[in-house]
C-alpha cells in the first residue's frame, strides 16, 4: 500500500502528460522508461538489503560494546532453546 501511495503522483503526471496531447518538450520514452528501472530497481535493492540484515524470528539485537578502546558492533543473536 505505502509503495501504491508514492508512485501515485508519478502515475498521475504520466497518466496527465499522455491525455494532453504531448507538450512540444518531453522527455523520451527511453528516458522514462530508465527512469523507471531505477526506481524499481532501488525499491528491489532496498527490500533486498532489509531482508537480508533483519534478525532471525525469536531473536534478539546484542547492542554495540566498548571494550579495551574498540568498538565490538551490534548484531542479532539466537535466544536459547527453552
Amino acid at each position: 500500500m505505502a509503495v501504491f501511495l508514492f508512485l501515485l503522483p508519478i502515475l498521475a503526471y504520466l497518466l496527465w502528460w499522455e491525455l494532453s496531447g504531448r507538450p512540444a518538450i518531453t522527455p523520451s520514452r527511453g528516458l522514462l522508461v530508465g527512469l523507471a528501472a531505477l526506481v524499481f530497481g532501488g525499491i528491489g535493492l532496498a527490500l533486498w538489503f532489509g531482508l537480508s540484515r533483519s534478525i532471525e524470528p525469536g531473536g534478539r539485537y546484542a547492542p554495540a560494546v566498548l571494550q579495551g578502546g574498540a568498538v565490538t558492533e551490534g548484531r542479532g543473536v539466537a535466544n536459547p532453546a527453552r
